[in-house]
């Protein structure tokens, strides 16, 4: 149903951006390009919520294999790497657990914290830092991601998780960052959870059941 609706919303708005691209070619003016060019980037934003909107819609597939966190977590870090040099983050890793198994849909998990890594990159200052943890609690791991930002306020706890919410300034933002990855998460049987003092700190925690041993011979 979500991939019917995504391509009823992208086909016209595909059409209207072609006729778009066809009016830059006749005689206009520098303000009639200029409005055009809104026009544009505001049917790239109505494409960019489509997509997030298709993907909120889809759960991990069934076919989880054993995924080691602290892989996983490397993986990532390397990936954003070059993020956290541009603006000199200082990155922390407390990696008690190694390896660390769970049962999951890898892609997924991926997107979860890159998601949340990419959050907390935007929220900080150049030459802050993030901090990456992995525990263990009963029969759950833990990780958390925290960083010295400008924090949550406290009157937008309720709203945290929510389709949409987003503290953000940029109007690229569609705001549905957090709602996937507390979708995701749960098709795990797990739970994000967050904490923050605003104008100092945020730290995410993502709750995962344990698995007792990798797959294989």
């Amino acid at each position: 149903l979500a991939a019917g609706v995504a391509d009823e919303v992208n086909n016209p708005l595909g059409i209207i951006n072609n006729y778009l691209e066809l009016l830059k070619l006749k005689n206009l003016d520098d303000d009639g390009l200029v409005k055009l060019e809104k026009i544009q980037k505001e049917i790239r934003r109505i494409t960019e919520i489509v997509g997030s909107l298709l993907s909120f819609s889809r759960l991990p597939r069934k076919d989880k294999s054993e995924v080691n966190l602290v892989e996983l977590l490397e993986e990532v870090l390397l990936l954003l790497g070059h993020r956290f040099d541009r603006k000199r983050i200082k990155l922390k890793k407390d990696f008690q657990i190694n390896p660390a198994w769970i049962t999951g849909d890898e892609n997924r998990l991926k997107q979860v914290f890159i998601n949340l890594l990419m959050n907390s990159l935007e929220a900080v200052l150049d030459e802050g830092v993030i901090a990456v943890e992995i525990s263990k609690s009963g029969e759950f791991y833990q990780v958390k991601v925290s960083d010295n930002g400008h924090g949550i306020p406290g009157d937008l706890e309720e709203s945290v998780f929510q389709p949409f919410f987003t503290t953000k300034l940029t109007k690229t933002n569609t705001g549905l960052g957090l709602s996937i990855c507390d979708h995701i998460i749960k098709a795990h049987r797990g739970k994000l959870s967050y904490e923050s003092i605003p104008g100092e700190w945020t730290s995410f925690g993502v709750r995962l059941p344990w698995a007792s041993r990798p797959v294989g011979p």
